[in-house]
């Protein structure tokens, strides 16, 4: 009787879908909801007076729809079993993401500063400390989302099913796809459109397929920086670190797109070739594949000491 208890378990367990495959039933079942209710939530925006374009409607209503539906599936998802084990930390992790933050903030700023040497003109903005302010507090709320579900979340359940190499090249190239598949610049709804969504969600893929050498630079980069972000998760199995640096960059980025006045005579080696700026460039690109390499250095460092230890 024990013995085909312990075989039908083993047989539940091997019959329970991959996490990978959870993660694209939680995607599936956002973006359905989105396709639904987007048109609806444009509509009532425009009833209330604001003007806002359907597509960073659509957006909205999509990370909405994703938080709710891993809420309601979260047990099949083991979410609070991965978020637990990546928000552990003891009185250093503000510490930790400051340094994360200031690595990432000097990352990209060295950057910036190439571009200005080589001539671009880098002009302060207009009411400059509440620029800075509203930068600062975006670019954090940015990391700390995008790192708890792409490296807490996705990362970190996959790790758990396949190699770490594996998981961390796979979870980067979703990374980037979730900046890069996104519709072209739509105008605001008049009146309710109920295939709006759906016609949406057709214009995003294919700005995607039939423009592939469009986004191929910013797909590396963003790719690279997923690789960067992840292996800095491995290492230091929490996510203050990487969502302190991924921040550091946003907040950079955010105020050099804000400042920048011209750049034509910026080679695009450097500057890049299209959006983001500066992440499209293959400078950019081997700055980001060094700071990979230091990461799994100092990271295989840290094991044999532990394993010596």
């Amino acid at each position: 009787m024990e013995i085909s208890q312990s075989g039908a378990a083993i047989g539940l367990k091997e019959q329970r879908p991959s996490f990978l495959l959870r993660v694209v039933i939680l995607l599936l079942a956002a973006l359905a909801g989105s396709v639904v209710c987007a048109p609806i939530v444009a509509f009532c925006v425009a009833g209330l007076g604001y003007s806002l374009p359907f597509a960073r409607i659509f957006d909205r209503v999509f990370m909405a729809g994703l938080v709710l539906a891993a809420a309601w599936m979260r047990r099949w998802l083991l979410l609070a079993e991965l978020l637990a084990a990546a928000y552990l930390g003891g009185r250093r992790r503000l510490l930790v993401y400051g340094a994360g933050f200031l690595a990432g903030a000097v990352a990209s700023g060295l950057l910036v500063g190439l571009c200005v040497g080589w001539g671009a003109r880098w002009e302060l903005p207009h009411r400059m400390v509440w620029r800075l302010a509203q930068d600062l507090v975006s670019s954090v709320v940015i990391g700390m989302i995008e790192e708890t579900f792409f490296r807490a979340f996705l990362l970190g359940g996959l790790a758990r099913e396949m190699s770490g190499n594996r998981a961390l090249a796979l979870s980067s190239v979703v990374f980037a796809l979730a900046h890069l598949v996104r519709a072209p610049a739509s105008r605001p709804l008049l009146g309710f459109h109920p295939l709006a969504g759906l016609l949406n969600v057709g214009a995003s893929l294919g700005h995607a397929l039939f423009h592939p050498l469009a986004i191929l630079p910013a797909f590396v980069g963003l790719t690279l920086l997923g690789l960067l972000l992840g292996a800095v998760f491995l290492t230091a199995q929490r996510v203050y670190l990487p969502a302190g640096l991924h921040a550091g960059f946003v907040f950079t980025a955010r105020l050099w797109g804000a400042a920048l006045v011209f750049a034509g005579a910026v080679p695009r080696w450097l500057f890049g070739y299209g959006r983001p700026s500066l992440l499209s460039g293959p400078a950019a690109w081997a700055e980001i594949l060094l700071l990979v390499a230091l990461v799994r250095h100092l990271g295989g460092r840290a094991g044999t000491r532990g394993g010596c230890g």
